[in-house]
């Protein structure tokens, strides 16, 4: 086990609460405190930012399977309400700036920053604005905007998938209109809130969808293709895990984050490439875990880049749930080389 010298950290005495508050995390997404009214314009949000470490309870850890911790932090916005539910997650190839989208159906961008030694150690000049649909209109809220992925076309745009009333759009760019995509024959049978919760572009072209909770024989429903060209497939599921986003790595591996409550965890599996075909029982192996003291909330982002020395980089982020009692945490990896 890989450790550092401690870092003081001014949460880091609460980690018995926050154990608790995420325990609860399942109920709380229940009673979510939620603005009434919605944003329908683009606003700059004023962000509160702290350092987190990888673990609340032995803060010189600094690695977890496969992946090694590269600064993360808590992000909070106490003068805007509509800021949380944070889901998907883009990152852009020179690490400079972020995307995500929100399940209340807002998009949001910033800056990332980083100390010398390359580590994450804050977020910048953040703004937010409503989702739009393919005529123009706002669809904040539940009902229509509840967006679980966020993914790249190829084409220089974004693929978005919703849950509630499950579909595919396409965003040239996110503060503008959409365009309908063909999503994949059987989605609409996923359950409310267990539709398309991973979307990854694969290194061929080819999209790979996984979905939360529709469930077939040993494990949750997904797709391969391209619309118009859907083939499916099973992601295998165990101890209670569900997937909530991918990404393809360099290489055309493609990593898998999953969320678990209860008890409260988080996990990434790598699944080779040549496993990703029509038909296929994805299994893949666990390369990390976040659970126990680790610093874990409902996991739900996942992005992949390179970085200045080669290294993949690898970003997760949490969805709050609007819950003061929850955490939007944004956190970076490196992923420890093959033998």
């Amino acid at each position: 086990m890989v450790r550092r010298p401690p870092v003081r950290h001014p949460r880091c005495c609460r980690p018995c609460i926050r154990l608790l508050a995420v325990a609860g995390l399942a109920l709380l997404a229940a009673c979510r405190s939620v603005p009434a009214d919605e944003l329908r314009r683009e606003v700059p949000v004023a962000v509160a930012v702290s350092p987190v470490p990888l673990n609340g309870q032995d803060q010189t850890l600094e690695r977890t399977g496969a992946l090694i911790y590269r600064g993360g932090v808590e992000i909070a916005a106490p003068n805007e309400p509509h800021f949380g539910g944070l889901s998907g997650l883009g990152v852009s190839s020179d690490g400079n700036s972020f995307a995500a989208i929100s399940d209340m159906g807002y998009w949001v961008r910033g800056r990332l920053d980083y100390d010398n030694a390359g580590n994450l150690v804050g977020v910048g000049n953040v703004r937010m604005g409503p989702l739009l649909d393919p005529q123009g209109r706002v669809i904040a809220g539940k009902a229509r905007g509840d967006a679980e992925a966020l993914a790249s076309d190829g084409r220089g745009g974004s693929l978005v998938a919703f849950e509630q009333q499950h579909r595919l759009w396409r965003y040239e760019a996110l503060d503008g209109p959409a365009s309908v995509v063909e999503a994949p024959p059987g989605l609409e049978q996923a359950p409310a809130n267990g539709g398309a919760e991973a979307v990854a572009r694969l290194v061929d072209g080819r999209t790979l969808i996984l979905t939360e909770s529709l469930a077939v024989d040993g494990g949750s429903r997904g797709w391969i293709g391209k619309p118009g060209d859907w083939s499916a497939l099973t992601l295998v599921t165990v101890d209670g895990f569900a997937a909530t986003d991918a990404a393809s790595l360099p290489d055309g591996d493609v990593l898998v984050l999953e969320r678990r409550f209860p008890p409260v965890g988080a996990r990434v599996r790598r699944i080779d490439a040549a496993a990703l075909a029509p038909g296929a029982r994805l299994e893949g192996r666990e390369i990390a875990r976040l659970e126990g003291s680790d610093t874990v909330d409902n996991m739900e982002g996942l992005a992949v880049r390179r970085g200045e020395r080669g290294e993949t980089l690898i970003y997760l982020l949490s969805d709050d749930n609007y819950s003061p009692l929850q955490r939007t945490l944004l956190m970076m990896f490196e992923l420890k080389s093959r033998p």
